[in-house]
């Protein structure tokens, strides 16, 4: 399996993005290495099985910039080192692996279909569930009533 961190940064310029993987890289490097910004930052781990393809949905980005992730992102799977695992971009966009064989279809978003007797005691254990507290909430409602004394002349 191949992984690599995508830190996604959009609120900085251009100009900024290599200063911010220089600082990723010390941090990879140096344990005691706290990185801090004054901009939002999101890091996701993407992992890639030989079995599987990667989609890259960049809306919005130029062209030119859409091929320069392809090669980013091949760079980093590829690479060996660790400190060398990471692409970073000032915008934002969504990465995910997916089956390239249908054999292998099961594993597509991490999600197996369920078996029809697990989806069925899953149900049962629903229902059973929504009883018992119907049947608690009307302990309730019956234990706070009081019984108003027949009113005879």
């Amino acid at each position: 399996m191949s992984t690599f961190t995508l830190v996604e940064a959009p609120q900085i310029p251009t100009s900024e993005v290599k200063a911010l993987e220089k600082h990723i890289r010390e941090a990879i490097l140096d344990t005691d290495y706290i990185l801090v910004t004054n901009y939002e930052m999101q890091f996701t781990v993407i992992e890639k099985l030989p079995f599987q393809m990667l989609v890259v949905n960049a809306n919005g980005v130029p062209y030119s910039e859409v091929l320069d992730l392809r090669k980013r992102v091949e760079v980093a799977l590829a690479a060996e080192k660790a400190e060398d695992k990471f692409v970073v971009l000032n915008y934002e966009c969504l990465i995910y692996s997916m089956p390239q064989n249908p054999s292998h279809a099961e594993s597509y978003g991490g999600i197996a279909d369920p078996e029809p007797e697990e989806t069925k005691l899953g149900h049962e254990e629903v229902e059973a569930l929504i009883r018992n507290t119907f049947a608690e909430l009307m302990e309730e409602k019956d234990a706070g009533e009081t019984e108003e004394p027949d009113e005879e002349d």
